[in-house]
């Protein structure tokens, strides 16, 4: 069972590009071929009913929530934050250790941050890493696929 999330966010911009680099080392139809995308940055506000999966006592399946391969016991847990009418989950993330996430599951849990910045950033990803260039800026963000498991 797949549960769809209305919007993912991260705490920190560094997350990105181990995310991207996490989706072109999980899918084999991308090996051996680099990938360029482009991604909008901008701040956002989420409040409501949530789930804190790092925090106690969530965290103490935290090796459930963080696994890698399987992700059946967060969809499992995302259907029932949704039968519970929780508006967002907040969650470690699995690739980036210090990496903290949020899922918001519903559309009235956002706001954006006033003033609103809308940031274009280029990313290329290949084996070897995820590149990330920001539009107008010479703000870059990467993450080296080396130790990757």
């Amino acid at each position: 069972m797949r549960s769809a999330t209305l919007w993912r966010g991260v705490e920190a911009q560094h997350v990105v590009a181990t995310m991207r680099l996490a989706h072109r080392m999980d899918s084999d139809a991308l090996t051996g071929q680099a990938l360029h995308t482009e991604h909008t940055i901008f701040q956002a506000r989420v409040r409501g009913r949530s789930a804190e999966l790092t925090a106690s006592p969530w965290n103490a399946a935290a090796r459930a929530w963080r696994d890698g391969a399987d992700h059946s016991a967060c969809q499992t847990l995302a259907g029932e934050a949704r039968r519970r009418q929780l508006a967002w989950i907040r969650y470690a993330s699995v690739r980036v250790p210090e990496g903290v996430c949020g899922a918001a599951l519903k559309a009235d849990a956002l706001s954006l941050v006033d003033p609103f910045e809308r940031q274009a950033w280029a990313c290329k990803t290949t084996r070897s890493g995820a590149y990330l260039q920001r539009s107008g800026n010479a703000e870059r963000l990467e993450s080296s696929s080396s130790g990757w498991g």
